[in-house]
């Protein structure tokens, strides 16, 4: 078994890349951290444009997991549900918003008096 400081070995596809963590400017705020990655390596390893990816987040590492077709899909469609709902809930909030120059309706309450 390999001790905590040992690395592991890689292959020749070049699957190890070394960057610096910079920050994200805010006025004179230096405490963002950021990181960009960029370049072809990432659609060899998975990575498409557009592509939807689950970040897992832990004390010193990140690993990132492209979504499969399935997931892509779904995801896909959520946003085109999710999308037409709102259209749907726009055209209800402009039916129910009364127009100048019309009056709503009062209800009946004198059955409560």
């Amino acid at each position: 078994m390999a001790d905590s400081h040992s690395t592991p070995d890689t292959d020749q596809s070049g699957t190890e890349r070394s960057l610096i963590v910079g920050y994200r400017p805010n006025v004179f705020d230096k405490s963002t951290p950021k990181i960009i990655l960029t370049g072809k390596w990432l659609r060899a390893a998975g990575f498409d444009t557009g592509q939807q990816v689950t970040i897992k987040v832990m004390k010193g590492c990140i690993v990132l997991v492209a979504y499969n077709e399935q997931e892509q899909r779904l995801q896909d469609n959520y946003k085109r549900t999710k999308a037409k709902l709102i259209e749907i809930e726009d055209a209800l909030a402009a039916i129910q918003t009364p127009r100048p120059g019309k009056r709503l309706a009062k209800s009946n309450t004198n059955h409560l008096a």
